[in-house]
């Protein structure tokens, strides 16, 4: 059944696509995990330049979906740039490009404060505090007992990143929030599971995977400090394959984060072994960090991918479609009731 694609740009509570609908050409939105802010473009036909230039940090709400079943916000975006021109073949036209709001001024600040025996949540929270955020995270990464950490002349949300990834966490500033997720999961920030992503190779919009084959990797291990016994440990975590150990660098200052930091990089290598990306139609309910299950392929290709990027286009007369980049599934982990 064909469905009739509705693409809506609010600006102060006016829908802006009332007066631009006559000149819209397309849009496109880029829904990202990780830090990497999500992007949206609207490209409008722009002949004899009659239309007014956009404003730096305009703020602009987008929402997409369908007549027959209703639009969702895609997000809040500042407008950061714009770009005009002509071709040969084409149109004259205007491009404005916006990202994904961060309501607070201090995000890249720098600083220094250190915390003692508490956990990665209040950690994350007290970081997040500093960046003028508030904190999602999932209860799983939220409970991690953290013995000791440092943030030295690094900015709140650059450490908040790099700490939540040494312990399997995902995180990314948005709105007025800095939500951590689990790497690969294919949950929110409450933990909870987002809706599943599934692609058939029947009625598929196009696909491509690859494999990439790496040194194989049998355990990792974290070195830590036993202080008791006045030497350095080892803590060790199988990755499920075969093949030598992969020893991180820095020692950690216990058996419990040594532990934590060998697992969350086990994961990380079963990770990034294969990528690819599937073409979909394009459904408001998608969101980047979801799992994709993928049937009708054949081997290599069927099972389960976490998303890592999706890219939605809007043409004017065309169905909308989006691009679902994947990377791999850990090998030799559970695998979750669907």
């Amino acid at each position: 059944m064909m469905r009739t694609p509705i693409f809506q740009l609010f600006k102060g509570g006016e829908n802006l696509m009332s007066s631009m609908a006559p000149y819209f050409l397309g849009a496109s939105f880029t829904d990202e995990v990780g830090w990497k802010n999500d992007e949206l473009t609207v490209t409008l036909n722009d002949y004899l330049r009659q239309l007014p230039l956009p404003k730096k940090d305009d703020l602009i709400f987008p929402y997409a979906g369908y007549a027959e079943s209703g639009v969702f916000p895609l997000g809040a975006f500042k407008v950061q740039g714009w770009q005009t021109g002509w071709e040969p073949g084409a149109v004259e036209a205007m491009t404005m490009t916006a990202r994904a709001a961060t309501y607070t001024g201090p995000v890249k600040a720098g600083g220094a404060q250190h915390w003692d025996d508490t956990t990665l949540g209040a950690i994350l929270s007290d970081t997040a505090r500093a960046a003028g955020l508030t904190l999602a995270i999932d209860p799983a990464l939220a409970d991690i007992a953290i013995p000791y950490a440092l943030r030295w002349e690094a900015s709140p949300i650059d450490f908040a990143m790099r700490l939540a990834a040494e312990y399997g966490g995902v995180g990314k500033p948005a709105g007025e929030r800095f939500s951590v997720v689990r790497q690969g999961a294919g949950t929110d920030a409450k933990g909870a599971a987002l809706p599943v992503i599934r692609v058939n190779r029947l009625g598929s919009g196009g696909w491509s995977v690859e494999g990439e084959p790496r040194p194989q990797q049998g355990t990792v291990a974290a070195s830590w400090h036993d202080a008791g016994g006045g030497r350095r440990e080892s803590a060790q975590q199988a990755t499920g394959r075969q093949g030598p150990t992969h020893s991180l660098i820095h020692p950690r200052a216990t058996e419990a984060e040594a532990e934590a930091a060998a697992a969350a990089r086990a994961r990380e290598l079963n990770m990034f072994t294969g990528s690819g990306f599937f073409i979909a139609e394009f459904d408001p309910t998608f969101s980047a960090g979801a799992i994709v299950v993928a049937s009708g392929y054949g081997e290599g290709v069927d099972g389960q991918w976490p998303s890592e990027r999706i890219s939605t286009e809007w043409r004017k007369g065309d169905a909308v479609m989006s691009t679902i980049d994947v990377t791999q599934k850990p090998e030799g982990g559970e695998e979750e009731d669907e």
